[in-house]
């Protein structure tokens, strides 16, 4: 009876300790001293969508990019409000009328920029871009942007991902 006694004991002892908080790491304040750091690009998708009227008839027009490879997509964010972004990343394009494909494409696209950012809130503004980003998540390892824009019957959705190094 003893050796069971234990046994029970050793397995809910092992049960606690493998049952901790498997929820990944927590999100940190948005502020220059957390973002500060350098993050490879490990995802980028885009949509485009436009509204118009042709001959009486409502016609839309998706425009959808997402990358498919990153070829040393670097941004260092610096602690003084100034980052730099190089490298490249490949990304594959997709046009749609009312749904039906028209047209696709596979491109790649240069990083190469350099500027300012501030942080209001939960938002990065970039200087280069001259945009702001809303972060979704920052965590000591990962931060997920976003933008959102919507003007009349046009709209742009973005999102980056990125890994801290």
């Amino acid at each position: 009876m003893k050796t069971l006694k234990i046994l029970f004991l050793s397995l809910l002892t092992i049960a606690t300790i493998s049952c901790g908080d498997d929820d990944g790491p927590e999100n940190l304040p948005v502020n220059a001293e957390n973002i500060a750091g350098t993050y490879s690009l490990t995802f980028f998708r885009s949509q485009e969508t436009y509204n118009e009227t042709v001959n009486g008839s409502t016609v839309t027009r998706v425009y959808l990019e997402e990358g498919t490879a990153f070829n040393n997509a670097i941004f260092v964010f610096n602690a003084n409000g100034t980052y730099t972004s190089s490298g490249t990343y490949t990304y594959d394009y997709e046009e749609q009328v009312n749904g039906v494909v028209v047209d696709t494409d596979t491109d790649i696209d240069s990083l190469t920029s350099s500027g300012t950012y501030s942080v209001v809130g939960n938002s990065i503004y970039l200087s280069d871009a001259d945009e702001t980003f809303e972060v979704q998540t920052l965590t000591s390892s990962n931060m997920t942007l976003s933008l959102n824009e919507v003007d009349g019957d046009s709209s742009y959705e973005l999102e980056i991902r990125f890994t801290k190094q």
